[in-house]
């Protein structure tokens, strides 16, 4: 069936009045980032996501803990769910895919709406509790361990840390977060940073450099150096690649899955090294 003109020149009109709506509101706003903007970026691996702006950095104004919004149904513990605004469709923010962006890094003529002050509450409240305890928020969550969600969550981190390599310098700030019950080593969670003011137990040491222990068929091992010792990161290439043995003075570290991959516990300087087994072989990595 040939197309109806008429459609055609409907729905352009529907695109210029969302347009020239969204044009108007950027105009009344500040030039500045604001709490609750909702905007676009630029993603290196696309995926359709919308920014939200939660909150800045109590010690860097230009600094915002950022966190991607999707109209994927499924909503887990750690996830905030928005209604629609004048601009957008109801949204889903994935508070464990947030990243620190810097304001330089935002274009503010592509915000598109922004949230209202309880979802923006919500969402700092999410954060922090992940920051807290993120044992006790995501164990017995039936919808964030469906095969489904946690694809789609995959998807999005890849999408996120390719962005993430893609921005303006990044902060030095500490991306673990050490759970206070089990001691756990933690990694990507720049979380930690939204609670840190007021909660003193919260440990943030601070991230020097992270490099590549080596590379195989299997997957990628990497150190994430820190202050006071480093973490082990183990990235497989499939689920069904085999992971290396890592022993530390003799003892076998085991490792803890974490959205796809593994990590150890914090392994501590001695002498301002760290001397590892991997796979029967001694790995010495220096601090500086």
């Amino acid at each position: 069936m040939k197309p109806n003109h008429d459609t055609f020149a409907e729905l352009l009109n529907q695109g210029l009045e969302i347009q020239n709506a969204i044009a108007s509101t950027q105009a009344s706003r500040s030039e500045r980032i604001e709490s609750g903007d909702l905007f676009l970026l630029k993603m290196p691996i696309p995926a359709s996501v919308t920014w939200c702006a939660a909150f800045s950095h109590s010690k860097d104004s230009d600094l915002w803990y950022c966190v991607p919004g999707d109209s994927f149904s499924l909503l887990a513990n750690c996830d905030v769910a928005s209604d629609e605004t004048e601009h957008t469709m109801p949204l889903n923010f994935r508070c464990r895919c947030g990243l620190w962006i810097h304001s330089e890094d935002i274009d503010v003529s592509n915000r598109i709406s922004q949230l209202t002050e309880d979802i923006v509450v919500a969402l700092r409240d999410k954060v922090a509790a992940l920051a807290d305890d993120p044992i006790a928020l995501l164990s017995g969550d039936e919808i964030g361990s469906d095969p489904d969600y946690e694809n789609w969550i995959d998807e999005l981190r890849i999408a996120v840390d390719s962005l993430r390599e893609s921005l303006h310098d990044e902060p030095t700030i500490s991306v673990r977060l050490v759970d206070r019950k089990s001691e756990l080593a933690l990694t990507q969670l720049e979380l930690a940073l939204a609670a840190a003011d007021n909660d003193p137990e919260i440990e943030l040491p601070t991230l020097i450099r992270t490099l590549q222990v080596f590379k195989s068929i299997d997957g990628l091992l990497k150190a994430c150096l820190y202050d006071d010792g480093l973490v082990l990161e183990w990235h497989p290439s499939d689920e069904e690649s085999s992971k290396p043995t890592i022993a530390s003075h003799g003892t076998e570290l085991a490792w803890t899955p974490q959205d796809g991959s593994f990590c150890t516990g914090l392994i501590v300087w001695v002498n301002g090294a760290v001397v590892v087994t991997v796979n029967h072989e001694l790995v010495q990595i220096a601090k500086d």
